[in-house]
C-alpha cells in the first residue's frame, strides 16, 4: 500500500520578509531580517527566494533565531543560485504543495477501492448482512467459561435412594410428589417433577440444594428451565444466606431466573425450586437445568434492562452446563444456502469478565493462547500434608509450574478447577474448609506453591490421623481409605465403585490408579505468557454472496468425526442409528450438516429425524443413510454435525467479529494476500519435503556404503563401542545352543557335573555355583552332625519337632514308681516314687507317716459339743494347748489323751478322747473352753 505524501501548513496572505546577507548556491542556512511565525511557519516547511521566474523552492527543517536551518536547496524541481542581500522570501504556494495533494489525492481513492474492508459484530442466532460484493470473511472467536455453581446436580439425572428427588438435593413435600421424569426433558435423560395433591398439608412443596458459599460483594444470576401443565405455578426461590430473596412465579413453560448482589460472604445459601399451587388443588411443574452462576456488574447491570439479556435471550447467554465448560465447537452458517460454514478451533478460555481470554482469528489460522487446560490433578505428582481440620484436610505442591508446565497467572485471575463428581472447588484459604484451593502467587518465579483441601468424607481420613505421602498419593489415584491404627491408614475401596483394590497395601494404591478413575479434579488457569498455536486440520471458510445474507452464530459443532461402519439393512446403511449402538457418533446430534467421502463433501447421504423420545435419549435428534450402491466399504468417512447436549460439550457464544470485503478491488486485494499466504504456505511444505527427502536420501546413502557409528564401513563392535559383528565372535555365536539363555534351556547337559566340598565354610558375599552348593553341604553337614553331608541323621526334623511339642510319652515316662523310668505326672498330677533309703531320697508319704514321732498341728474352735479332729494316723497320745489360759495341769496343757485313758479338764466339763486316726473334743459342761467359736487350739499327737 502507497504512502501519503507530507502536505506542509501554508501562510494566509503570504507575507514577505528579505535575507540579511547575501549567500551563495551552497549554503544550507538562510539568514533572514525576520522569521516570525505570521511570515513563515515553524519547521519542516518549505519557503520560495524570489519573485519571477528564476525563484527558488526551498525545503527546511527548523528555525535557529532569524536563520533558517536544515535547508534543503532547489526543491521540488527548481534551480540552487547565489541570492544577493534584501532578496524577497515568502511562504508561498508551490508545485510541491499541488503535487502533494494531488498524488495524496489518487493514493486515498486506490486505497479505498483495493482495501475496504467492514467490520462488524455477530450476536449467538440469526444476523443480517447486507454485503456490496461477494467476499471471503474472517472472523474473530474469544473464548469464554461458564462455571455452574451447582456442579452437575441441576441436571437432575440420578436418584440413588429411589425417594424421587435427585442425587443433591433434598425435599419438603408436605403431601406432594416427587419424581425424576424422562419427558419434556431439555438437559439429558431426567428431569425433576413436583406433583401437588388433594391432601397436601401446605403450599410449601420444596426441593432445595443447601448450604452453598456465597462470597461478598459479587454477583450471582441463578436459572432453571420450567415445564408445566399449563395451569400449575413452579416458583424459585434463592436464600442468600440470611434471607430469602423473593419468590419467581410461572405458571408458563420458560426459563425463569435470579439476580442478586451478595453484600456479606455466606455458607449457608440455598436454591429452591417449588410446586406453588394452593392447598387442594392438583397439577404438576417440572425442572430442568438448574445453575448459578457468578456475573460480572457490567452484565448485571444490563440483565432484565437490555432486551438482548431479558428472556430467553439471556437464558440462552447462561445455557445449563455441567460444572466448567470452556467454547468451542462454534460455527456461522448461512442460510441461503444448503452449505453450512463453520470455524473449527480448539477450546478457548474466559475469565469471568471476558477480559483475558483465548482468541481464535480465523484469517490466520491461530490462537493466540492464554490458558492451560485439562491439568489432571492426580496421584503422580508429589503431594505433602499442608494443613488440616474439623473434617477436611489440606495438601500441596510446592513451586507447582515445575509440574503443571507453565506457571500460574496473578491471583486476581480465577483458575477454574472441577472436582470427579462434578463438584467446583473454589479459589479461598484452604485451611478454612474443603473443596477449595489456594495459589501462592509469589512464591517462585518458575511456579506457585498450589494447595487443595479435600473433606474425610470423600478421602475416608480421620481428624486426628495425619496422612502420609503415599496415603494422599492414593486418595489422589482414587482410593478411599476404611480403616486406620491411629497413626497410618491400613485399608481402602474405589471412590467410584466402593471395590477393593487387587491388593490392600498404601504402597499398591498410591501406585495405581482405581478403575475408571483419571484424577481428583482437572485445573485450567491462566498462564503467566501467552503464546500463539496454529490450528491445524480443517479450520473451514466463511463467504457472503452480493446482498443480503442471513448468517446463524451457533456453537457446539463436532467437524469430521470419523463415522464406524454403517449397518445395512434394506439395501442401505445407516448411521447414527439408536437400535445399533455400534453407530452411533461421539455425542447426541442436534443437526446434522454435513457428510465427506476421503475428505470430499459426500451430498448422496440422506438425513432423517427421530421422533420418539427413546431413540432421541440414546441418538439424539438425527440419523442418516445411504443407498448400498453409494457407499464404499473401502472409504473413510466422517460427519460434521451439531451436539444436542451442549451443556457437556461447551459454553455459548454471545458475539464475534466479522470481517468482509465491500468493494471488488478489495476482495481481490484479499484474494491476492491470501493466495501468497498459501504459496508462502505450500512453499515451506515443500521445502520441507524436500528437506525430509534429502535426509531420506542421505540416510539411503550411509545405508549403502554401511557407515558405522564410528565413522567407517564394517566397524567391528568393541566392549565399549558398538560396532558391526566380527568372524570370530560369529564363530562364538554360531557355537550356543539353539534356545540357549531361554526358560528351561539351562538343562543338565549344559550345566554339567560338579563336586561339592562339604569342608568349605559358610560365609556371605556372592560366589560361584560350586562353591555356593559346597557351602550349602557344610551347612547340612553341621545342622545333622554326621561325618559328611550325605549321611542320613539319626532323625528328622519332623519328629524332633514332634518330640519337642510331645506332653506324653517322652521317652516312656510313667506316673507309677518304675525303676529306670522318667517321671511323669497322672491324670490328678501325681507321680510315684518308692521309699527312701539314702538322706538324699524322695520320702514318700508312707515314709513320712511310718516315721514321724509326732504331728503338730491346730484347729478353730466352732462351739459344737463333739468335735472329731483328723489324723494321718491313730495317735497314742494328744495333748490339746491354749495358748490364751494357763490355768490347767501342768501349765498351759488344756488336755490329754492317750489310747488307754481320756483326758477332762479341772472341772469336768470337757473330756478328750482317742480314736481312729483322729483325737475327739467333747463338751460335757457348760462352761467348758476347748472348742470355743472362733477361739485357736493348737494340738500334738504322738505316734
Amino acid at each position: 500500500m502507497a504512502n501519503l505524501l507530507p502536505m506542509y501548513p501554508g501562510i494566509a496572505n503570504s507575507y514577505q520578509t528579505e535575507l540579511s546577507a547575501a549567500i551563495t548556491a551552497a549554503v544550507t542556512t538562510i539568514p533572514l531580517q525576520s522569521v516570525a511565525v505570521t511570515i513563515l511557519p515553524d519547521g519542516p516547511n518549505i519557503a520560495v527566494i524570489g519573485t519571477d521566474e528564476t525563484a527558488e523552492t526551498i525545503h527546511y527543517t527548523g528555525k535557529s533565531g532569524n536563520t533558517l536551518t536544515g535547508v534543503t536547496r532547489g526543491y521540488n524541481g527548481t534551480t540552487a543560485r547565489s541570492w544577493a542581500l534584501g532578496s524577497r522570501v515568502a511562504r508561498m504556494f508551490t508545485a510541491a504543495d499541488w503535487d502533494s495533494a494531488r498524488q495524496n489525492i489518487e493514493t486515498l481513492n486506490t486505497m479505498q477501492s483495493e482495501a475496504a474492508a467492514f467490520q462488524t459484530t455477530l450476536k449467538r442466532g440469526l444476523n443480517s448482512i447486507n454485503a456490496s460484493q461477494s467476499s471471503q470473511a474472517e472472523f474473530v472467536v474469544q473464548g469464554r467459561s461458564l462455571v455452574n455453581l451447582l456442579g452437575k446436580t441441576g441436571n437432575f439425572e440420578l436418584d440413588t435412594n429411589s425417594d424421587g428427588v435427585a442425587n443433591g438435593f433434598e425435599a419438603t413435600l408436605n403431601g406432594a410428589t416427587a419424581s425424576l421424569e424422562s419427558t419434556n426433558v431439555k438437559y439429558g435423560t431426567k428431569a425433576q417433577k413436583i406433583t401437588a395433591n388433594v391432601g397436601d398439608t401446605s403450599t410449601l412443596r420444596e426441593i432445595r440444594s443447601s448450604n452453598l458459599p456465597f462470597d461478598a460483594n459479587k454477583y450471582y444470576l441463578a436459572l432453571v428451565d420450567v415445564v408445566t401443565d399449563g395451569s400449575s405455578q413452579a416458583n424459585l426461590l434463592m436464600n442468600n444466606g440470611s434471607a430469602n430473596l423473593g419468590n419467581v412465579i410461572t405458571s408458563t413453560s420458560k426459563a425463569i431466573y435470579k439476580k442478586w448482589q451478595q453484600v456479606t460472604a455466606a455458607t449457608n445459601g440455598a436454591f429452591k425450586i417449588m410446586n406453588f399451587n394452593n392447598i387442594g388443588v392438583t397439577g404438576w411443574v417440572q425442572f430442568d437445568g438448574a445453575r448459578i452462576f457468578e456475573v460480572t456488574a457490567a452484565d448485571y447491570a444490563k440483565i432484565d434492562v437490555d432486551p438482548d439479556w431479558t428472556g430467553e435471550k439471556l437464558a440462552e447467554k447462561y445455557p445449563y452446563v455441567d460444572s466448567v465448560q470452556h467454547l468451542q465447537g462454534g460455527a456461522v452458517r448461512t442460510l441461503d444456502s444448503q452449505n453450512i460454514h463453520y470455524a473449527n478451533f480448539p477450546v478457548l478460555v474466559g475469565n469471568l469478565d471476558r477480559t483475558i481470554v483465548d482468541t481464535y482469528d480465523s484469517a490466520k489460522g491461530v490462537v493466540t493462547r492464554k490458558w492451560k487446560t485439562g491439568v489432571s490433578l492426580d496421584g503422580s505428582y508429589p503431594w505433602t500434608a499442608s494443613s488440616s481440620g474439623t473434617g477436611f484436610k489440606a495438601i500441596g505442591l510446592a513451586n507447582s509450574g515445575g509440574y503443571f508446565g507453565d506457571r500460574l497467572r496473578g491471583v486476581t485471575n480465577v483458575p477454574y478447577c472441577k472436582m470427579f463428581d462434578g463438584r467446583i472447588i473454589r479459589l479461598g484459604g484452604t485451611s478454612s474448609a474443603g473443596d477449595l484451593i489456594s495459589i501462592s502467587w509469589w512464591q517462585h518465579l518458575t511456579g506457585n506453591d498450589f494447595y487443595l483441601s479435600l473433606f474425610n468424607a470423600d478421602t475416608g481420613w480421620a481428624d486426628g490421623v495425619s496422612p502420609s505421602a503415599n496415603a494422599i498419593k492414593a486418595a489422589m489415584n482414587g482410593w478411599k481409605a476404611t480403616a486406620n491404627n491411629g497413626t497410618t491408614y491400613t485399608s481402602w475401596v474405589s471412590i467410584l465403585t466402593g471395590a477393593a483394590p487387587a491388593t490392600n497395601t498404601e504402597a499398591y494404591c498410591s501406585a495405581n490408579k482405581a478403575a475408571g478413575w483419571t484424577a481428583w479434579a482437572t485445573l485450567d488457569y491462566m498462564i503467566a505468557q501467552s503464546f500463539e498455536e496454529t490450528v491445524i486440520g480443517d479450520k473451514g471458510a466463511i463467504a457472503l454472496k452480493s446482498g443480503g445474507n442471513q448468517v446463524e452464530l451457533l456453537d457446539g459443532f463436532i467437524v469430521r468425526e470419523k463415522i464406524a461402519t454403517p449397518y445395512l439393512s434394506s439395501g442401505s446403511y445407516y448411521s447414527n442409528m439408536s437400535a445399533q449402538p455400534s453407530t452411533k457418533f461421539k455425542n447426541r446430534v442436534k443437526v446434522i450438516s454435513a457428510v465427506y467421502k476421503n475428505g470430499i463433501l459426500d451430498t448422496r447421504w440422506v438425513f432423517g429425524n427421530y421422533v420418539s423420545e427413546s431413540d432421541i435419549a440414546l441418538s439424539g435428534m438425527m440419523f442418516m443413510s445411504i443407498s448400498a450402491a453409494n457407499y464404499d466399504p473401502a472409504a473413510e468417512y466422517n460427519v460434521t454435525y451439531q451436539v444436542l447436549d451442549n451443556y457437556l460439550y461447551t459454553s455459548s457464544m454471545i458475539e464475534t467479529t466479522i470481517i468482509y470485503q465491500s468493494t471488488l478491488g478489495s476482495s481481490v486485494s484479499k484474494n491476492v494476500q491470501d493466495i501468497t499466504d498459501l504459496k508462502t504456505h505450500n512453499g515451506v511444505q515443500d521445502w520441507k519435503l524436500l528437506l525430509d527427502e534429502a535426509y531420506a536420501a542421505n540416510t539411503r546413502y550411509d545405508l549403502n556404503a554401511h557407515v558405522g557409528s564410528r565413522g567407517s564401513a564394517h566397524g567391528v563392535a568393541t566392549t565399549t563401542e558398538a560396532g558391526f559383528q566380527s568372524a570370530p565372535d560369529k564363530v562364538k555365536l554360531d557355537g550356543i545352543a539353539t534356545g540357549a539363555g531361554s526358560a528351561d534351556s539351562a538343562t543338565d547337559t549344559v550345566i554339567g557335573t560338579r563336586t561339592i566340598d562339604d569342608t568349605v565354610v559358610a560365609a556371605t558375599g556372592a560366589d560361584t555355583p560350586t562353591r555356593l552348593w559346597s557351602k550349602l553341604a557344610y551347612m547340612i553337614k553341621s545342622i545333622t552332625g554326621k561325618a559328611f553331608w550325605w549321611n542320613l541323621p539319626a532323625t528328622t526334623l519332623e519328629a524332633a519337632s514332634l518330640h519337642i511339642a510331645a506332653t506324653t510319652g517322652i521317652h516312656g515316662a510313667v506316673s507309677t514308681a518304675t525303676a529306670s523310668r522318667m517321671m511323669q505326672r497322672d491324670v490328678n498330677s501325681r507321680s510315684q516314687v518308692a521309699d527312701p533309703v539314702a538322706a538324699q531320697d524322695i520320702a514318700t508319704k508312707n515314709y513320712v507317716d511310718i516315721t514321724i514321732p509326732c504331728v503338730v498341728g491346730s484347729y478353730t474352735g466352732n462351739a459344737a459339743a463333739t468335735r472329731d479332729i483328723t489324723l494321718p494316723f491313730t495317735p497314742r497320745l494328744v495333748s490339746v494347748l491354749n495358748n490364751g489360759n494357763g490355768f490347767y495341769q501342768p501349765s498351759n496343757v488344756l488336755l490329754w489323751a492317750s489310747t488307754t485313758k481320756n483326758g477332762h479338764d479341772n472341772s469336768n466339763n470337757l473330756t478328750l478322747s482317742v480314736g481312729a486316726n483322729k483325737f475327739v473334743v467333747r463338751m460335757t459342761g457348760s462352761t467348758g473352753n476347748a472348742n470355743i467359736n472362733g477361739e485357736l487350739y493348737e494340738y500334738i499327737a504322738y505316734r
